[in-house]
């Protein structure tokens, strides 16, 4: 769930703010995760021409894709509850608590 936008009469400028700040931590976070996820699919290849496993441009376009997509799935999910407490005008601590024990 991302927000693009947010309800100006609900959301004050500390919120705003740390919306900001939670969507650069979410951005980053998404790079790592499909970082680490596209390499390790890629060293798990056998670069030998007889089994087929030779790595190519569109190889590595195809799992740099899934990993995306895999890295997005997660972090929708991490930093759900966050960003709609955050928009919602609702109380966001709990929210990031709870996101900040998972990161441990």
């Amino acid at each position: 769930m991302r927000h693009s936008g947010y309800n100006s009469g609900v959301m004050d400028e500390h919120r705003s703010l740390v919306l900001g700040l939670v969507s650069l931590c979410r951005r980053f976070h998404v790079d790592a995760m499909t970082q680490s996820t596209a390499l390790a699919a890629l060293l798990r290849l056998r670069p030998t021409l007889k089994d087929g496993n030779v790595l190519t441009a569109d190889r590595l376009k195809v799992a740099v894709e899934e990993a995306t997509q895999q890295a997005n799935q997660i972090a929708d999910e991490l930093y759900a509850r966050l960003e709609s407490a955050l928009v919602g005008g609702n109380d966001y601590l709990p929210a990031l608590r709870k996101l900040l024990d998972t990161q441990k």
